[in-house]
């Protein structure tokens, strides 16, 4: 992977170009190979693991979506339940008051007619 990132025999020439004696020129190319190395390799290891907990992240969170998509499907049912159940009681609460008035009114009726 580092040799595409850094050519260690193009190094050596152009220090040898700049009057640096070949071996030393081999040398200082190969110890800079091997700080680079030092260097670069952690930095992709902790990339690619990075990434990994990205993904793995990434695949909790579409997980969690779906449970939460349940539930919001779950609660939308029950909401419809409660406005039935409300509905009907409405209903049953208008013939109550409806027989209630009814009642109410035979016994005005009653009343009014017995005091006459």
């Amino acid at each position: 992977m580092l040799s595409a990132i850094f050519d260690t025999l193009d190094f050596a020439k152009k220090l040898e170009s700049k009057g640096v004696p070949v071996i030393q020129a081999e040398a200082h190319a190969e110890y800079l190979k091997e700080v680079l190395e030092a260097t670069i390799e952690p930095l992709t290891n902790e990339h690619h693991e990075n990434k990994n907990e990205l993904n793995t992240l990434s695949i909790k969170v579409d997980k969690l979506n779906t449970k939460v998509e349940k539930l919001n499907i779950k609660v939308d049912k029950g909401f419809v339940k409660v406005s039935e159940t409300i509905a009907k009681l409405e209903t049953r609460l208008i013939k109550w008051m409806i027989g209630l008035m009814v009642t109410f009114s035979g016994f005005l009726y009653a009343a009014l007619t017995l005091t006459h």
